[in-house]
């Protein structure tokens, strides 16, 4: 009993709010819960822009290739499409590599990006055009998107 005659007990009862060990393991499953958050936020935001670009690399992708297949087979060489401006001008005058980097000005929609196209005459008759586009950025693994498409000569008859 109390000096006021009135049991302890009950005076427990009326008091309201929380003990300190109640706050203290509030306040760590709150901490715990905020450092779990802000650890995945820059994970999500590398994989948002990975994905972005990725997206953006199958798009250019697909519209360099409809490029290329607007081209006959006998066109598919160096002079004919660096003159359409589907290339970009070799600086060191090597005609077999390909690249349209600054062509279809990727460095607008990609980070530190390369395209690059590899022509191969397989028959006389027969073009495989290999399309890559490759880019840089906070995920390095896996920036790069490829097509493969044959062009064949069209006026060639095949004799039964």
């Amino acid at each position: 009993m109390r000096k006021n005659n009135v049991p302890e007990r009950s005076v427990r009862r009326t008091r309201r709010g929380f003990s300190l060990i109640e706050v203290m393991v509030a306040a760590v499953v709150l901490g715990f819960t905020v450092a779990v958050v802000g650890a995945l936020y820059p994970t999500g935001a590398r994989l948002r822009e990975k994905s972005g670009n990725v997206s953006r690399a199958a798009a250019l992708l697909a519209r360099k290739m409809e490029q290329i297949r607007q081209y006959k087979y006998d066109q598919l060489n160096y002079a004919t499409l660096f003159n359409a401006r589907v290339i970009d001008e070799d600086p060191d005058g090597n005609t077999s590599n390909c690249h349209f980097t600054q062509a279809d000005n990727l460095a607008a929609q990609l980070p530190e990006p390369h395209g690059e196209l590899d022509i191969s005459h397989l028959e006389p008759d027969l073009a495989r055009i290999d399309i890559r586009i490759t880019w840089g950025g906070w995920v390095t693994i896996g920036n790069q998107v490829s097509a493969t498409t044959y062009i064949a000569d069209k006026d060639v008859k095949v004799v039964p």
